[in-house]
């Protein structure tokens, strides 16, 4: 599932983040008792984090340091992911920022497509 909030993407992974960071060298990571975060870079300029937790216990906090009280968010997520996540994320989003709205694609690789790209870049537009 990804929150959208101009290039930030905040990522909630079902394996140990600690196992998925071990395998990406060179990047910083800077761990908590909540959260892992890790700063992506381009050409040496931080672009956007990535926040790894085993649950959303963290998130408020992490939205809270993204500083996007007055922004508007939405959560990309697929069919699957939705089923199981969507409601609680939502919840907490919204606590968080001033709007949030979410879009949700087809589970499974016929949806890893530029069509469904061009759908969420539709969605976004209509929803600015």
């Amino acid at each position: 599932m990804y929150l959208f909030q101009y290039s930030i993407v905040i990522n909630r992974i079902f394996r140990s983040p600690g196992q998925w960071l071990k395998r990406m060298p060179g990047l910083f990571v800077q761990k908590d008792s909540k959260m892992q975060k890790m700063m992506i870079h381009y050409n040496d300029v931080p672009i956007y984090p990535i926040v790894l937790s085993e649950n959303f216990d963290a998130l408020g906090e992490a939205l809270d340091d993204l500083m996007i009280k007055d922004r508007k968010v939405c959560i990309v997520t697929d069919s699957h992911v939705a089923d199981f996540y969507l409601e609680q994320v939502e919840h907490i989003v919204k606590e968080h920022c001033a709007a949030a709205s979410h879009f949700i694609f087809s589970a499974g690789e016929e949806s890893k497509t530029l069509t469904t790209v061009e759908n969420l870049y539709e969605f976004l537009i209509q929803n600015k």
